[in-house]
């Protein structure tokens, strides 16, 4: 009679142990397009080490860093780095690549990830060399496909043309994840966008590259838009 009871019991416990951590992912792009519901950042205090040891211990994802390539960048120990200083919001149906690229994306240098073995290693700078790896790993993109659907119309973004509401835009409509790695004075650009209907997202992603000076790379799991004047301070600093 008490079995019943007793699994339920025991299936709640397991279910109510968020300092569990998660194995070892076999393949990092099977941990990269993962989505999830991914709690955020709030503790100004977070340094790069402890957002990266989080989204190990969560997800699985083996993460090693460049130290070198960062001390050479002028960062003399980059996982002491604060990136909390600003909370990273709590995010629904997000891939762990994304969340790995926004955590990046808070260093005071441009910075990304590469496949290493069966794990990524955070790199700066964007290197060309970094680009060929992205660009083979880009082969076998989940979001490669969603590139070819038609830009459709939408109010909110016809209104506020920005990179801040292109992103919205391309996640609600296509679920298409798009990370912009940029410079605060970049951040809320005016956009010119195409007719609604006329191009697809490649071509309008291509567009929004060229308008604002912007690298756009193709992830496994999301698209990156690198403007040039990513990690650098707001002008006037």
């Amino acid at each position: 009679m008490l079995r019943r009871p007793l699994c339920l019991c025991l299936l709640a416990l397991l279910a109510a142990a968020p300092g569990q951590t998660a194995p070892p992912a076999k393949d990092p792009r099977t941990a990269l397009a993962r989505r999830v519901k991914f709690p955020g950042f709030n503790d100004p205090r977070t340094t790069l080490g402890d957002a990266l040891k989080e989204l190990t211990d969560r997800y699985g994802l083996k993460i090693d860093v460049d130290a070198k390539q960062f001390k050479a960048a002028g960062i003399e120990d980059v996982l002491k780095t604060p990136v909390g200083e600003k909370p990273l919001p709590a995010q629904k149906n997000v891939s762990v690549g994304v969340i790995l690229q926004q955590v990046l994306n808070r260093l005071p240098v441009s910075a990304t990830y590469v496949l290493r073995g069966n794990g990524v290693q955070v790199v700066t700078p964007v290197s060309q060399e970094v680009i060929r790896s992205i660009s083979q790993e880009s082969r076998a993109s989940v979001a490669r496909a969603r590139l070819a659907r038609t830009f459709t119309a939408d109010r909110a973004l016809a209104d506020k043309p920005t990179l801040d509401n292109l992103v919205r835009y391309l996640k609600d409509k296509h679920d298409l994840q798009l990370v912009v790695q940029a410079g605060p004075d970049a951040a809320e650009t005016k956009l010119r966008l195409p007719r609604f209907g006329t191009v697809n997202l490649q071509t309008l992603l291509k567009q929004v590259a060229g308008q604002t000076r912007a690298m756009v790379l193709l992830r496994h799991d999301h698209v990156l838009l690198i403007t040039p004047d990513a990690g650098r301070p707001p002008a006037g600093m």
